[in-house]
């Protein structure tokens, strides 16, 4: 008797799962496909409006498809502010809080998710304060995340004046993380920082700290040159 209803529920079951996967697995495809755009007009490419309405709409269906992915969300939303860089599109301000708040509220512990919602914040809303709150949220969930520590020096070299003091103390902070860090961060943290306005007040900064003669004869030969040779 048991039997009689257990087949059935056991195929319905079945089913379930089956359509689930095809509708995870279709998501999936949309999302590279517009991961794919990005990536080449990272590249160089310069996107077209057909090529750029065709990566929003992949972006779109990826999300219908699985409302439960952050990670989908955080691309439309990318995806949007392309077209906006571009001139391709008109961004929505509400829908770029919406995707990217809540991205972050099924996933709160998602530093890079922070940096990219900060990103979006201070250069294309123009809302630099917010920008700082998000690189202090992205700390208190991982301090030693690459993405959110080079974003808090960009942020510090573009908008110093209009940032809290709260992030000024993080910005400092992250100084010595970054001065510490393997090469290719360490390599970014170099770039963002040669010519900035900031930079000699880094450099003063991390002359007080605790560098071993590795750290201090790199920082010497490629952001402080005018530190003296000897270490100590």
């Amino acid at each position: 008797m048991q039997s009689r209803w257990l087949y059935p529920l056991l195929a319905i079951l079945m089913l379930a799962g089956i359509t689930l996967a095809l509708r995870q697995g279709l998501a999936s495809a949309f999302h590279f496909k517009s991961v794919f755009y990005l990536d080449s007009w990272h590249n160089g490419k310069v996107p077209a409006a057909p090529l750029y309405q065709d990566a929003k709409t992949a972006a779109q269906q990826a999300v219908k498809l699985d409302a439960a992915n952050p990670h989908y969300r955080l691309m439309l939303a990318r995806t949007l502010e392309w077209g906006h860089y571009q001139q391709l599109d008109q961004i929505d301000s509400d829908t770029l809080h919406a995707l990217y708040q809540q991205a972050l509220a099924q996933r709160p512990g998602w530093g890079d998710g922070y940096a990219a919602y900060a990103y979006a914040l201070a250069w294309v809303l123009n809302q630099p304060d917010a920008a700082a709150e998000q690189l202090l949220l992205a700390d208190a969930h991982g301090p030693y995340m690459p993405q959110p520590l080079l974003l808090s020096v960009k942020l510090a070299n573009d908008f110093w004046p209009q940032l809290p003091a709260g992030f000024k103390a993080l910005y400092f902070r992250n100084q010595l993380k970054l001065a510490k860090a393997y090469y290719p961060v360490y390599r970014d943290f170099v770039s963002l920082s040669r010519n900035s306005k900031l930079q000699s007040v880094q450099c003063a900064y991390l002359r007080q700290q605790a560098l071993s003669n590795a750290e201090f004869k790199r920082l010497q030969r490629d952001l402080c040159r005018h530190w003296p040779k000897a270490h100590g």
